[in-house]
């Protein structure tokens, strides 16, 4: 009878691997400079294309408007740490900090829209 190594169970067998990070860090923007001026002059759209990939959806106009009025209010940065949260989730990132997502926005909300579309990039196999 041998008593080598046991197989050990995987309480995520059969599920994608989990990260704790992006890809690629907050201040990789220029990695993807078309998306950065984009994200710099226009972030409402950045953000609809980044939801619509990310959820799925058939279009980005409707996220793209709610984006712009939350901007108009001051309030594009907790609509952006609510797109992130999003962007986590599908890219199978589990750091919880909301804060965090919260400051990014807030602080670099082009380098966050960017790191977000990157993000998704690698997720979706687009890059």
């Amino acid at each position: 009878m041998s008593y080598g190594a046991q197989p050990q169970m995987n309480a995520f067998a059969g599920s994608a691997a989990k990260k704790t990070e992006f890809t690629h860090g907050l201040f990789d923007c220029f990695g993807d400079i078309g998306t950065c001026f984009l994200a710099c002059f226009c972030p409402c759209v950045v953000y609809g294309q980044n939801q619509q990939r990310a959820e799925n959806k058939d279009g980005c106009f409707m996220d793209c408007c709610l984006f712009y009025c939350a901007g108009e209010f001051g309030c594009a940065s907790c609509m952006g740490c609510y797109g992130r949260g999003k962007i986590k989730e599908r890219a199978n990132v589990v750091n919880d900090s909301s804060m965090g997502d919260f400051c990014a926005h807030l602080c670099c909300m082009p380098c966050a829209l960017t790191q977000e579309k990157r993000e998704l990039d690698v997720t979706l196999g687009t890059q």
